[in-house]
């Protein structure tokens, strides 16, 4: 509907505002269609927001695995809105799949809060520093760890 930019809200709350929802909740394929405007190169997250169980033919699970699998790889997190118990399962498994993180949400202010945290840290990359280590099945013997600095 909108183009991934930066600093493209004012177009993002217009589609909303203009979106008329039709009772379909097609997670599979909206996971398919955000994967390919993402492109493949650097950081690739998705974030799902439903308050429904997918009723369209595409498994959202399956296409989170997917995606992961034909190297596309992108990150999908995801927010049930006041979601039932069939549902929540559901998209934690997309959440899962995705290797993302997955939210409940039940009034606007946990919806905000839970999309703060996930552009926090969808924005703030990291790097892994530091040597591997290999451990032992028992402490006996075990390497002793220093504190990092």
């Amino acid at each position: 509907m909108v183009p991934i930019a930066a600093d493209n809200r004012a177009a993002l709350s217009a589609a909303v505002d203009d979106y008329l929802p039709k009772g379909d909740t097609p997670i599979g394929f909206a996971l398919h269609e955000a994967a390919g405007d993402l492109g493949d190169e650097g950081n690739r997250t998705i974030v799902l927001v439903s308050d429904g169980l997918a009723t369209c033919d595409l498994d959202p699970c399956e296409v989170a695995e997917d995606l992961a699998g034909k190297g596309i790889d992108p990150t999908i997190h995801v927010v049930g809105l006041d979601v039932d118990a069939q549902v929540r399962e559901q998209l934690r498994c997309v959440a899962a799949a995705g290797r993302g993180v997955y939210f409940d949400a039940d009034h606007a202010e946990s919806v905000t809060a839970a999309m703060d945290r996930l552009s926090t840290r969808a924005y703030r990359p990291f790097t892994v520093k530091g040597e591997a280590v290999e451990g032992t099945p028992r402490a006996s013997g075990a390497p002793e760890l220093e504190l990092g600095a």
